[in-house]
């Protein structure tokens, strides 16, 4: 699939289609296990909703930052392992992000586990992600994380989520969430 955007971030004229990019996957069963995997690159990750924020003078972008994004699962019931990864392909200009030469990059690898808990449909999952030049970002260098959710119903889970993060200056934090979620 290819794409065409008007971005957020402006180098031009305001009402032009400056960004673009391009997505493929595919899925496959192998062995009795289904497979995905998925690549797409983008021609501006200061684009990006997380990155947007964190841009000094989203009006005056001093270069595109292209950046790719590969995601790759394979469920064997009741499991699934799910593998992310996101990249920055250049390094970022110290007008546009942080100090310049910051190409930040994040991975994530998690394993859920699908059951049923008191007849309705649960999940349980354990992750470990992290990343790097990704500081401004807000993002911390590397989390564990524990969660547990169940359905109440058709259109809406409870679950508690928590977090275990080492920040880019070294502290540890701990957080415990609860969250419930909802369908319209």
């Amino acid at each position: 699939m290819l794409w065409i955007a008007n971005g957020a971030t402006r180098q031009r004229i305001e009402d032009t289609f400056d960004l673009f990019g391009a997505h493929i996957d595919m899925a496959t069963t192998f062995r009795g296990s289904e497979v995905t995997l998925a690549l797409s690159w983008l021609n501006n990750l200061a684009d990006s909703d997380s990155i947007q924020t964190a841009i000094k003078q989203p009006d005056r972008l001093a270069r595109e930052v292209p950046g790719t994004a590969l995601h790759a699962s394979i469920t064997s019931h009741p499991c699934t392992f799910t593998v992310e990864h996101v990249t920055a392909l250049l390094d970022f200009s110290a007008a546009d992000l942080g100090n310049g030469h910051e190409r930040p990059t994040a991975t994530s690898l998690e394993l859920d586990y699908n059951t049923t808990l008191l007849g309705k449909s649960a999940t349980m999952a354990l992750a470990r992600q992290q990343s790097s030049d990704a500081a401004m970002l807000e993002l911390p260098r590397t989390r564990w994380l524990a969660a547990a959710s169940i359905a109440l119903d058709s259109h809406s889970t409870i679950g508690i989520e928590y977090r275990r993060d080492r920040q880019y200056s070294g502290q540890r934090t701990n957080q415990s969430l609860l969250k419930l979620s909802t369908i319209f």
